[in-house]
């Protein structure tokens, strides 16, 4: 027992994320249905965020995303085929309840497994035929950037 204090785990990261399946977005939060702040500047959003949106949009509420331009960060997982998944993981209690945020991130290069990066872009509609994933964004840029303190969403 005294093993378990004296040597922590590392934290969570590539290894949970790379074996999640594509999931529905996690049930929405208070500031998700907000309208979005006005201007042509990317909006920072976090990954549940998005993903709470895309999905609403998708079953025919507010498009609160269509043509805005939206800055999430994360950090990247490949696919076989050759797309990559931005990913950030969700914890409600403790690690063992970890669940895997992922989008799948179209038109750039795949970032090394595991790079933290900040990817501004605009959100596509599912039915894009580069995976089964629900949520994509089209991405314009991908910037390295440094884990944050606080990785978990």
């Amino acid at each position: 027992m005294l093993a378990i204090f004296a040597i922590a785990p590392p934290a969570l990261g590539v290894f949970t994320a790379s074996r999640a399946a594509a999931r529905p977005a996690p049930p929405p939060s208070v500031d998700d249905s907000d309208p979005l702040p006005p201007g042509s500047q990317p909006v920072p959003m976090r990954l549940g965020q998005f993903m709470n949106r895309s999905f609403d949009t998708q079953t025919g509420g507010p498009a609160t995303l269509a043509g805005r331009r939206l800055q999430l960060t994360g950090f990247a997982t490949s696919t076989r085929n050759g797309t990559w998944y931005l990913n950030r993981l969700q914890i409600s209690c403790c690690a063992a309840d970890a669940i895997t945020l992922q989008i799948i991130i179209l038109g750039t290069p795949a970032p090394p497994t595991g790079t933290w990066v900040t990817v501004t872009g605009t959100w596509q509609p599912a039915g894009t035929p580069h995976s089964d994933a629900v949520f994509h964004l089209k991405a314009d840029t991908v910037t390295p950037t440094t884990k944050p303190a606080h990785p978990y969403e």
